[in-house]
């Protein structure tokens, strides 16, 4: 008996190291995190490893192991099955760094050594806010914010790195990683943070804090127009002193609303004011004050308003027009004294009728099927894309035969936004006679128009190759066609990406004057900030178009180091 049991206990051990000797060796992946510029060891530093998965942009794929620098700054990952993986470090100081560009492949048993990492530190920027009176700023916040850029010119403000000021008036941005930002501040309400005060039910620093409130809005260097503000560079390991003085005074606006139809003011109207969308996720703040509309002169006053930018708008009751009728937003700026004279006109809502053609071909119906027609309000020619207003007059499909209407449009300021199936751009846009694509859109309720749109199949194109500083052709970089003039015209940019052998090429270009750029290193579309483009002028490469012609260019990069 126990020799059977002996044999059966052989068999089972000789069983387990077969199947164990089959399994393949286990791979691990040695090395050392170390600050970019010094070189030092960075101890401590936390280390995430996760294999290349498909998943939403901006989501990392889920862990697989995690792991702490030690003393000296190294790592190890051990017992890892063969495969690709990748790299995700972040430490005290330092910017968070995910090596997705540098995937490492591990085959069965393979012992990867003396992997590098490189750290870049952060930087800070610290000050004192003060009142223009001369008093600390306390309990105010302040955000580090940054642009970022849509695909039609659209421009948001990010925050990257938020504080509030202490009783001193002091505050302290740090961690922040190292670029070009804008400074803002103003009170917690202004800016709808997230911090909460005891008296507002969050969880204040002290039983007595209290809830600051009044101040405007306001940019360094002391403007309440982000259009109006100055970058400031936050440098790797550098801590930038940067003071601002903010007002904390309210103010009145007044003004006067009058029925377009009578000339008259209205016997009741609502006026409102809202403040304009100034940062990412914000829905624009809303001032706690009532206006006060007088109807026995139609006069108005808002109170209580402090300084930073709104609009005014005016409704009418139902009851008082025949259908909808109101004012399209009109932009205020206040700033260190009242407002008076507003003036805000309302109307009933009109529809515009429109007419699309193709030159030469009269309006085939094959060529309408994806165009879209839709107006933008706009002020002083600039698209107001900070309101809680879209696309007026909807998005409506021609008919076979170019036609359309643009229903329920408030008479006002717009600017014309029209989506076009591939080869063809516009050629002419006119509303009652006046160029409406390289300038406003006026509409009067009074004397509603007729908006005629002419596109043409004669596009052009561009052809091309580009070149890095020793004449070689480089791949995978975008080149930008940007019109030399009439930049606000989102429609007449053009991308394209460079392929293996450096060429690529634009289509469906209207005929014009434009410059081509190509940067090894610019964030998503902020080419179309002036501001951003504006050290750049001299680098574009200038090319005319001219219809149904290809234009051969060479186009030299821009280094990553020019866009610092």
């Amino acid at each position: 008996m126990r020799r059977k049991i002996s044999g059966t206990c052989i068999l089972i051990m000789l069983m387990i190291s077969s199947a164990t000797s089959q399994q393949p060796p286990n791979a691990s992946i040695e090395g050392t995190v170390v600050d970019i510029e010094t070189g030092q060891t960075i101890p401590g530093a936390r280390l995430v490893l996760t294999r290349p998965a498909a998943v939403p942009a901006g989501l990392m794929p889920p862990p697989i192991l995690v792991t702490i620098t030690n003393r000296e700054g190294r790592f190890e990952f051990a017992a890892l099955d063969a495969g690709s993986y990748r790299i995700a470090v972040a430490a005290e100081g330092y910017v968070r760094q995910e090596f997705s560009q540098m995937p490492l492949n591990l085959s069965a048993g393979q012992t990867l050594k003396d992997v590098l990492l490189r750290l870049t530190s952060t930087g800070t920027v610290a000050g004192v806010i003060r009142t223009n009176s001369g008093k600390p700023a306390a309990g105010l916040q302040i955000q580090l914010v940054s642009p970022r850029y849509g695909p039609g010119g659209e421009r948001r403000l990010v925050a990257a790195g938020a504080a509030k000021t202490n009783d001193r008036g002091e505050y302290r941005l740090y961690w922040i990683t190292p670029g070009r930002y804008y400074v803002v501040a103003g009170s917690l309400d202004a800016l709808e943070s997230s911090f909460q005060s005891v008296e507002s039910g969050g969880l204040g620093g002290s039983p007595n804090e209290y809830q600051s409130t009044g101040y405007g809005v306001t940019f360094y260097p002391g403007v309440s127009d982000p259009f109006d503000a100055v970058f400031v560079t936050v440098r790797s390991g550098v801590e930038l002193k940067l003071d601002l003085v903010v007002a904390r005074e309210q103010y009145r606006v007044r003004g006067r609303v009058v029925d377009a139809r009578t000339g008259q003011w209205p016997t009741g109207a609502q006026v409102t004011i809202q403040g304009r969308r100034l940062l990412e996720g914000a829905a624009g703040s809303v001032l706690r004050t009532i206006p006060i509309y007088n109807a026995t002169d139609g006069t108005f006053e808002v109170r209580d308003v402090p300084s930073g930018l709104y609009y005014l708008s005016a409704t009418l009751p139902r009851a008082n027009a025949t259908g909808a009728a109101g004012s399209g937003p009109v932009p205020v700026a206040v700033s260190a004294s009242d407002v008076n004279g507003v003036l805000m006109t309302v109307a009933p809502y009109v529809s515009i009728p429109g007419r699309i053609t193709i030159e030469g071909q009269g309006f085939p119906a094959a060529a309408l099927n994806r165009s879209r027609v839709s107006l933008n309000l706009s002020a002083g020619g600039r698209r107001l894309t900070e309101t809680s207003y879209g696309a007026i007059g909807g998005l409506p499909t021609p008919s076979p035969d170019g036609t359309f209407t643009l229903n329920n449009v408030m008479a006002g300021e717009y600017r014309l936004s029209l989506l076009l199936q591939p080869g063809y751009y516009i050629k002419e846009a006119r509303y009652n006679g006046s160029d409406v694509l390289n300038g406003p859109l006026l509409v009067s309720s009074s004397t509603p128009g007729t908006l005629d749109i002419v596109l043409s199949p004669k596009v052009g194109r561009i052809s091309g190759v580009l070149v890095d500083a020793k004449q070689k052709p480089d791949r995978s970089v975008q080149i930008v066609l940007i019109p030399a003039e009439q930049r606000d015209r989102s429609d007449l940019y053009r991308t394209a990406s460079t392929d293996d052998s450096g060429r690529f090429a634009l289509t469906d270009v209207a005929p014009g004057d434009y410059k081509l750029f190509a940067w090894e290193a610019l964030d998503p579309y902020a080419y179309f900030d002036p501001k951003i483009l504006e050290p750049f002028e001299q680098q574009g490469k200038p090319v005319h178009v001219a219809e149904s012609t290809t234009a051969n260019v060479e186009v030299e990069i821009i280094p990553a180091r020019s866009t610092r």
